[in-house]
């Protein structure tokens, strides 16, 4: 079951259709396109390839109605995304939507949801998006975000396992999540039953930040079961991540989707409880693909749960029994923990602090990288770097800028 916790919108009306298509065509030109193509990482790749931006795509694609638009006619699209692409021409050009036409309609939905702060949306171009997941081989587009999107630019650690862990499974998965949110760690899993559910509550009982990456919609519960922990995290000031529609409904084969992110966000991804045919180890084999370190809890020889883990750990996954361990192994300076809130109202740092932000990840960075990843100057560097450690999202530590996790009381 799940639990859909807002209805879908009606229509806007007809005198404000030309402009909400006009906005999502030039201002969510990523979200559009990634909707229309299925969620085909490689088709998205495909069709941006030689054009500055997704807008320029679908604009050439208005003014040629046609798959192959590269100048080496190159893009080969699917049926169905050729179909959706000219519906969407068609709505741009006419200003009217039939009630058929499912994406396009979601997709005004999803723009309502905005207006209403109820969801954010954000690109490969956006501060927000997380570096580690944008080197993977196939980064989702956009992300749709509930709740704190700070969280995205934590140092993640995932964390995953069975959906019917033994009780010694829950309570292994709760003291890593803990102990590990309390280093300064945001702990990331798939909102599942059993050990993600665990790793949520272990951060959450830690006052720590958890990020949870679902198979539905941001705007579904699934499963329905867990309606309290999704109201839990939102209070808290955790996140909520999906690469579908926000009112995308449970479908099986998008679950398996969400592994690659779980992984892709996270610096290292921790098995604590998992039977031999589980999936949390094609989880920890697409983390070892993107170059992740993995992690296993070993258990009893006789608990079946434990044979998955067991067989990780003879393949040469890091065998650990205490979250110092994982700390240890990922090499991060955590655990600063900066005594600065964030303002009353929760506003964030300007867009070009937050770029430069972007530019540091979890090892550390000099200024002269900074430099010259920036090409700004030195002077202005420093003093955006000034600003960050005021605010307590940075900290230098010989010679070397750390991001440092906020304290968001």
């Amino acid at each position: 079951m799940t639990k859909a916790l807002n209805p879908t919108t009606s229509n806007p009306a007809t005198s404000q259709l030309p402009a909400q298509l006009k906005r999502l065509q030039n201002d969510y030109a990523d979200m559009v396109l990634w909707v229309l193509l299925g969620y085909s990482a490689t088709a998205f790749a495909q069709c941006v390839q030689g054009f500055a931006a997704a807008r320029d795509f679908l604009q050439h694609w208005q003014a040629n109605n046609k798959p192959n638009v590269k100048a080496n006619n190159s893009v080969r699209l699917h049926a169905n995304h050729v179909k959706r692409l000219q519906r969407w021409h068609s709505a741009v050009n006419s200003n009217v939507v039939a009630p058929d036409d499912i994406e396009i309609n979601e997709l005004l939905y999803t723009l309502d949801l905005i207006d209403k702060q109820q969801c954010a949306v954000i690109s490969q171009s956006s501060a927000y998006y997380p570096a580690t997941l944008k080197n993977i081989a196939d980064p989702p587009a956009v992300l749709w975000v509930r709740g704190v999107l700070d969280n995205l630019l934590l140092p993640q650690v995932g964390i995953v396992g069975s959906r019917k862990p033994t009780p010694s499974g829950v309570a292994v998965t709760t003291m890593f999540a803990s102990q590990l949110a309390t280093a300064g760690m945001c702990i990331t899993s798939g909102f599942a039953q059993g050990v993600d559910a665990a790793a949520h509550k272990g951060a959450l009982q830690a006052a720590g930040r958890t990020i949870a990456v679902l198979g539905t919609g941001v705007m579904q519960c699934y499963p329905a079961s867990h309606y309290a922990l999704y109201e839990q995290m939102l209070a808290a000031q955790c996140t909520l991540v999906s690469e579908f529609m926000p009112n995308t409904p449970p479908v099986q084969h998008n679950f398996p989707r969400r592994n690659r992110i779980i992984s892709g966000l996270s610096l290292g991804l921790l098995v604590t409880e998992a039977a031999v045919r589980s999936g949390s180890l094609i989880t920890a084999q697409l983390a070892a693909d993107q170059g992740r370190q993995v992690f296993a809890v070993p258990g009893h020889i006789e608990n079946p749960m434990a044979k998955g883990c067991h067989d990780l750990i003879r393949e040469g996954v890091t065998l650990v029994d205490h979250p110092d361990q994982v700390l240890e192994d990922l090499n991060i300076p955590i655990g600063v923990v900066a005594n600065i809130p964030l303002p009353t109202d929760q506003q964030l740092p300007r867009d070009d602090l937050m770029g430069l932000l972007a530019q540091i990840d979890w090892s550390g960075a000099s200024v002269d990288a900074l430099v010259a990843k920036t090409n700004l100057p030195v002077h202005e560097v420093l003093q955006h770097l000034t600003l960050l450690e005021l605010d307590g999202r940075l900290l230098c530590k010989g010679g070397l800028y750390y991001r440092t996790r906020i304290n968001q009381q």
